[in-house]
């Protein structure tokens, strides 16, 4: 065991330094920002699944203002929604 470890000193000892190549530590820093960049795919299905669940939240809110009794004058889509969110459909500004 000591021989073994004398063995291992000695082969240390004779490892010289050497220069390391140019660019080295720039290719280092490339490697490592590209394996930590956040991916465009990732950001794509985000945004994605985000747009989904905002088309299927505004898909509710106008089956579920349809199917409740609104006091609308006229059934068309924009006075279901303007009223299920508590929008006034009168163009006036100032009551009289």
């Amino acid at each position: 065991m000591i021989q073994r470890e004398i063995n291992i000193e000695e082969n240390l000892n004779r490892i010289a330094k050497v220069d390391a190549p140019p660019f080295l530590f720039t290719r280092i820093e490339a490697r490592i920002a590209s394996e930590y960049a956040p991916s465009s795919r990732s950001f794509a299905g985000l945004s994605l699944a985000y747009s989904c669940i905002i088309i299927a939240l505004n898909i509710w809110l106008v089956s579920d203002a349809e199917s409740v009794d609104l006091k609308v004058e006229n059934n068309n889509a924009i006075s279901i929604v303007s009223n299920s969110v508590g929008l006034e459909e009168s163009n006036q500004l100032y009551y009289d």
